[in-house]
């Protein structure tokens, strides 16, 4: 995969999960890397700049001519933080933005970019509203709509591999996912590349039911079988319900239409076998 960026400069707002890999992606790119965080680590990367959120004096001169990525989700107000501190600066930059949003924004049914968004819940309300903000205040903007962010430390079978083997199941209920390696490729390249569409939609290609995924697992490593547990279950918390509030089909209609990508993790099941598999033999090796 070649990229070629116009900018020499990458900044990020937010130092969580999806942050660490675009780093490692993006070292190879990069002159300057510089991350903005309300919490500056202790245990820093090397030749990666932190810079407090509220420094804003340093942030804008570093924004300046740059690329910029945000992965901060809404706050607890349904507000962007992003956009509340730094909205008037990104009016009048000259600088690349992407903005990493949710799948959350569509509805029932299969889902291209350019399908209509009137989103079901209130998360996906919310991300709809501060994605048309991110539009009205940043001339190049690329939006990128991820489905459920999976990857080593984060998934399912970590917990299924500790004895809580009951998943939630709601029939013909697909899991828009994307591998925590794939989306950090995915963002770089597109916001490298001339490509016409505004939205992008970071889903695997081939999409899958959870339940069946990690019953594949289980019977790859003869591990128990899943206990299946209906997601209206009231002993299931509510936020874990509402993932099941839209039974929604997400596809990309622009991944490998308006540039070519080979993906990672083209297979949910498959990559969570490995995922698992890894886990097990470390801790066969302790």
């Amino acid at each position: 995969m070649i990229i070629n960026f116009k900018k020499n400069k990458l900044l990020i707002f937010g130092n969580g999960y999806s942050t660490k890999f675009l780093i490692k992606r993006a070292k190879n790119y990069f002159n300057s890397i510089t991350i903005v965080t309300r919490r500056i680590p202790h245990l820093r990367i090397r030749n990666i700049n932190y810079v407090a959120f509220y420094d804003l004096k340093k942030v804008i001169r570093v924004m300046n001519n740059s690329l910029i990525v945000s992965t901060v989700p809404p706050n607890s107000k349904n507000e962007d933080p992003i956009l509340k501190l730094y909205k008037n600066y990104f009016k009048s930059s000259n600088s690349i933005f992407g903005y990493i949003s949710s799948t959350s924004v569509y509805n029932d049914g299969i889902n291209f970019e350019n399908s209509n968004t009137f989103p079901k819940t209130k998360r996906g309300t919310v991300r709809i509203l501060i994605e048309k903000k991110w539009k009205k205040y940043c001339r190049n903007i690329k939006i990128f709509r991820c489905g459920g962010i999976y990857g080593i430390q984060r998934h399912p079978m970590i917990e299924y591999l500790k004895g809580n083997i009951g998943i939630p199941h709601k029939p013909n209920h697909y899991t828009n996912r994307i591998h925590v390696e794939d989306l950090a490729n995915i963002v770089l390249h597109v916001l490298s590349k001339n490509i016409s569409s505004t939205v992008v939609n970071v889903v695997d290609p081939n999409p899958s039911i959870g339940f069946d995924a990690i019953s594949y697992v289980a019977n790859s490593l003869e591990l128990k079988k899943p206990i299946l547990i209906d997601y209206k279950d009231p002993s299931l918390s509510k936020m874990r319900r509402s993932f099941f509030e839209t039974s929604k089909l997400v596809k990309s209609g622009v991944i490998n239409k308006e540039f070519n990508y080979k993906f990672l993790h083209p297979h949910y099941s498959k990559a969570l076998l490995a995922l698992t598999r890894n886990i097990i033999k470390k801790k066969n090796s302790s």
